[in-house]
């Protein structure tokens, strides 16, 4: 297995090392919640969990979106948006299509089909 192929499309870190930081996020936060909440820090512990829901939800939506980039072709974006040239409103007519995409996906998925 080539050493790219386990990178995402956008040349961000391998897939294997976010899933191990998301891991090690949820092992760790929980930890250091508990243990502020202990030591009487509310509010350091209301910040953690906080920052590590944020990163979760982050990081589940990124993947999510990176699933719906693959399944959109070029072919299948002509077919949808009316009007390729116009290229916001071809970025809003595929996030209403498909809610999966973030706003950078949804234009790399357009600028990809023009």
């Amino acid at each position: 297995m080539a050493a790219s192929s386990s990178k995402d499309r956008r040349g961000g870190p391998p897939d294997r090392t976010i899933r191990w930081a998301t891991v090690a996020v949820c092992v760790a936060a929980p930890i250091l919640a508990v243990a502020a909440a202990v030591d009487g820090h509310w509010w350091q512990a209301v910040v953690v969990v906080v920052l590590a829901a944020f990163y979760v939800r982050t990081t589940v939506r990124g993947r999510r979106s990176r699933r719906a980039v693959s399944e959109w072709t070029p072919e299948r974006v002509r077919e949808v948006v009316a009007d390729p040239t116009d290229s916001v409103r071809a970025v809003r007519v595929l996030r209403d299509r498909d809610r999966r995409l973030t706003l950078a996906d949804a234009v790399a998925v357009v600028t990809a089909a023009e």
